[in-house]
């Protein structure tokens, strides 16, 4: 067994009104066929102006922990991640024009399909892997947020899409050394 630890640039499509750039960091155990992991993404925050007065609104920004199993088929040096497990973490909107600030529970379930790219050579023990990858992330509780007095602001939407792409540094005995 080893272990990764990654970091990843990523984009997310549909979780809020409009593409949000983030990042995570994740360590994982693995084996040839198989690997369980948690990992944590940060997405920046986005403005969301109230549609009737554009001078009010507020910056959401969302926040997960995922715990992700993962089958792992293989050829040569390349695997290809299978994944799912759940999410979870929150949603920050800090409100503009009004005073106040609010966290919202986000739960979801995180399906995702991977290729991971051993670069290094085989005398450097296979340590350093690109990861590239896409999650279809299926909101279970999606948060929304109001200003008092107003209709609703933004609502997390049902099913958020996030490419990545990163590197993963690994630790332990590669297979068949």
């Amino acid at each position: 067994m080893r272990v990764g630890v990654a970091a990843l640039a990523l984009g997310d499509f549909g979780t809020l009104p409009r593409m949000t750039p983030g990042g995570s960091l994740g360590v994982r155990a693995f084996a040839r066929w198989w690997s369980v992991g948690v990992r944590a993404s940060l997405l920046r925050a986005v403005r969301v102006d109230d549609p009737q007065d554009p001078t009010l609104g507020a910056d959401v920004a969302p926040w997960s922990i995922a715990v992700i199993g993962c089958a792992t088929p293989f050829v040569g040096d390349v695997s290809f991640p299978l994944c799912v497990g759940p999410e979870t973490g929150g949603m920050r909107a800090q409100t503009r024009g009004a005073t106040g600030s609010a966290m919202a529970a986000w739960v979801a379930v995180d399906v995702g399909a991977h290729v991971v790219w051993s670069i290094a050579p085989r005398r450097l023990r296979d340590s350093l892997a690109l990861v590239a990858g896409v999650e279809a992330v299926v909101g279970v509780r999606r948060p929304g947020f109001h200003l008092e007095g107003h209709g609703p602001l933004v609502r997390a939407g049902t099913i958020g899409v996030r490419p990545s792409l990163g590197l993963e540094v690994r630790f332990g005995a590669t297979p068949g050394a």
